[in-house]
């Protein structure tokens, strides 16, 4: 879906992403473009933000912010 077709509360979702991380605005808005509905978008976002937050010591260092970004605060 394209994310023009998303919902202010749900589009408001991937803004909010950028004031976490500037990478982590990208990866939602890009898996958007990969759902059929904004529903189907708003569960995949909240099971791979879950797994970020599993992991996500890994997460920064994949992305090079480990030494930047305090995990706790991520």
């Amino acid at each position: 879906m394209d994310i023009d077709d998303l919902t202010p509360m749900a589009y408001a979702a991937i803004l909010r992403a950028e004031d976490v991380l500037d990478i982590l605005k990208s990866e939602l808005g890009a898996l958007a473009t990969k759902k059929a509905t904004e529903d189907d978008f708003l569960k995949a976002a909240r099971r791979y933000l879950r797994g970020i937050l599993r992991s996500a010591r890994e997460y920064l260092d994949e992305w090079g912010y480990a030494e930047d970004v305090n995990v706790r605060d991520f």
